[in-house]
Formats: C-alpha cells, sequence, structure tokens
C-alpha cells in the first residue's frame, strides 16, 4: 500500500506542485482489509488547481493504474485533490475526484462528519505541511444528523437482496454509528462490531459474527466459501439492527 502511496503522491506533486496529502480512514487506523476496504485519501494543494491541472491529473492516475495492473491497490483509492484554501472555507473550486468508478472533475468536495472526524483524530499525514489546525471538529449535532442520514441510508439500501460484501457491510455501519451515537468519538467497523456484541445491542449476534469472520478475511469469505443462502438471509437482520439504531436516534 506504502508504494501506492507514494507514486500517488509523486503524480500529484508532478501535476499540482507542492501540496499536503493525508490517509485517513480504515488504512489509517489499522482496519484496512484488502477485499473490503478502501484507501481514503484527501490531497490540499499549495496553489490553486485550474481545470487542465486537474484533467491532467486524472490522466496520470489513470496511466499509473494501468501500468500496475498486479498492484489491487490503486482501483481502492478514493478522495479528492484540491486548493487548500478552498477546502477550509468552504469555496468552489476545480476539484479532481477518485472513487470506484474511477476519475471525474467536479467543483469542490466537502468531507462529511465522519470523514472530517476520522482525519483530524486518525489521518496520518503522508507529505506537506500540517494543516489540520485550521480545521474544525465535528460537532455533536452534526455527528447526530450524519448518524440519522446513514441509518435512512441503510434502511433504503441496506435491506435489498445482495451477494456483495456491502451487503454485510451495513452491519457493521450500523454498530460504528451506534457507538458515535453513545459516545460521540468514532471507531473501526471491526472494532465497532465487536463492541455491539459485548453490548448486546444487534438482535442477530450470530449473523454479526460471521460477518465479522468474512471482515477478518473477506478475499476467501466473499466468494464460494460464503454460501449463497447466508446473503440471501441478510436483509431482514440488517433492518432489525438499523431499528435499534432508529430507536436511539429517537429517544435522543
Amino acid at each position: 500500500m506504502m508504494e501506492t502511496l507514494r507514486a500517488l503522491d509523486e503524480g500529484l506533486h508532478t501535476c499540482l506542485g507542492p501540496h499536503t496529502l493525508y490517509l485517513y480512514g480504515s488504512a489509517a487506523v489499522g482496519d484496512f482489509r484488502l477485499g473490503w476496504s478502501d484507501i481514503d485519501f484527501l490531497c490540499l494543494s499549495d496553489a490553486p488547481m485550474t481545470s487542465p491541472q486537474c484533467a491532467l491529473l486524472g490522466s496520470l492516475l489513470g496511466f499509473l493504474a494501468h501500468r500496475r495492473p498486479a498492484n489491487p491497490y490503486w482501483a481502492l483509492l478514493e478522495g479528492a485533490a484540491l486548493h487548500a484554501e478552498a477546502f477550509l472555507h468552504g469555496t468552489s473550486t476545480p476539484t479532481g475526484y477518485w472513487g470506484s468508478h474511477g476519475f471525474r472533475q467536479t467543483s469542490g468536495y466537502v468531507l462529511d462528519p465522519f470523514g472530517r472526524q476520522s482525519l483530524l483524530e486518525n489521518g496520518i499525514r503522508i507529505s506537506g505541511p500540517e494543516l489540520r489546525g485550521n480545521m474544525a471538529p465535528p460537532q455533536r449535532e452534526e455527528l447526530v444528523q450524519a448518524v440519522a442520514r446513514h441509518c435512512q441510508t441503510v434502511l433504503h439500501h441496506g435491506t435489498q437482496p445482495s451477494r456483495s460484501l456491502y451487503a454485510a457491510g451495513w452491519m457493521l455501519d450500523t454498530a460504528r454509528c451506534l457507538y458515535t451515537l453513545r459516545t460521540g468519538k468514532l471507531l473501526p467497523k471491526t472494532a465497532a462490531g465487536y463492541w455491539a456484541l459485548q453490548e448486546g445491542l444487534c438482535p442477530s449476534p450470530d449473523v454479526l459474527r460471521q460477518i465479522l469472520r468474512i471482515r477478518e478475511n473477506p478475499r476467501h469469505f466473499a466468494g464460494a466459501c460464503t454460501p449463497a443462502a447466508f446473503w440471501e438471509s441478510l436483509p431482514p437482520h440488517i433492518e432489525a439492527f438499523a431499528r435499534v439504531l432508529e430507536h436511539e436516534l429517537e429517544a435522543g
């Protein structure tokens, strides 16, 4: 992974010049699982980025990804590159975004409260000057609103039939939201799952235990080693756990 981040950092410098690059999320807290997790990054450039620079960045990153087909980490990069001042003040600016569907240009980027807290608490600075002293942590109300939005997302999308790891991920997302709601802090997905089991919060503990086993070795368990019947059985368990979160939100 570090080789990928170094190549990303070099590509960013070629296109944008001086910048600060952060790694945050699961890869920054030791909870990265190849076959499941993304690699979350944020690049803040010293100077404003032009649209041609943004296009060059997309071309270069695409070239690097195709040049290293045996490297599984390139496809997992998810993040944005934009002018530091624009990011800190929330103003519109040419922005490059790299995600699961490749690279695209946008007009700005805002980290949601979970991402912002993760960046501030656990983010790793890969290169450039430290800029987090100028970032405000999310307030309690922002985190509660983010949990409420995610709860509705789980109830809408997580209850649909799927054989993807994303289906299993809804259970861990719910556990993490419950932890944030109760403590105001973040917890890695795997730890949140075990915490929910310890607290007796999940109505389907055996299902959550199986998901945690998959989480520990997703490339092994996500294929034929996990029966189709398991994936097909998940929606009602996901809904029941999300209802626990919904009830806690309503209880305040």
